[in-house]
């Protein structure tokens, strides 16, 4: 999915993870070289608010499998992003393929692993995954976010 060429959104957080308007993130395809992937990361309102910071970053992602049971995505040139995220390194813990992927947050204390779900629309198939192994969390709502007319008609919109 890293490699695919399609927007991939956030769409939900674990609810103790400090994300600072988690609202209307959006990763878009640049290029692909070797074995890296890079995408930018963007804000994607409807309208521009006020009480909203702006972002645009890009982000070169390289997927990791050194020595651990799973993989990894290595994410640099995020100096815009860490704030907002806090992240750097990120386990995957589950990808639905072709949907979604749930990524933890490294250094968790708590019981349960600190995750973000990001794919390409919202499904329940997804969100219910999510709480399965990451716990409750925050479903990021895309009804304030701008969508395509090619996005309209796959009614990204709306969580199925």
């Amino acid at each position: 999915m890293i490699r695919a060429t399609e927007s991939l959104r956030l769409l939900m957080h674990s609810s103790q993870l400090k994300v600072k308007n988690p609202q209307c993130l959006i990763s878009k395809f640049v290029r692909k070289e070797k074995d890296q992937v890079f995408r930018t990361v963007q804000t994607n309102y409807k309208k521009e608010d006020k009480k909203f910071a702006k972002l645009k970053t890009t982000l070169k992602i390289s997927g990791q499998n050194n020595n651990s049971s799973f993989p990894h995505l290595q994410i640099s040139s995020i100096t815009d992003l860490s704030p907002r995220l806090g992240i750097q390194i990120q386990t995957v813990l589950h990808a639905e393929e072709k949907e979604c992927f749930v990524l933890q947050v490294p250094s968790s204390d708590e019981s349960r692993p600190l995750c973000v779900l990001w794919g390409y629309k919202c499904t329940f198939k997804c969100q219910k995954k999510f709480v399965e192994v990451c716990g409750a969390g925050r479903p990021v709502h895309l009804s304030e976010c701008y969508i395509s007319k090619k996005e309209k008609a796959a009614d990204l919109g709306r969580c199925t």
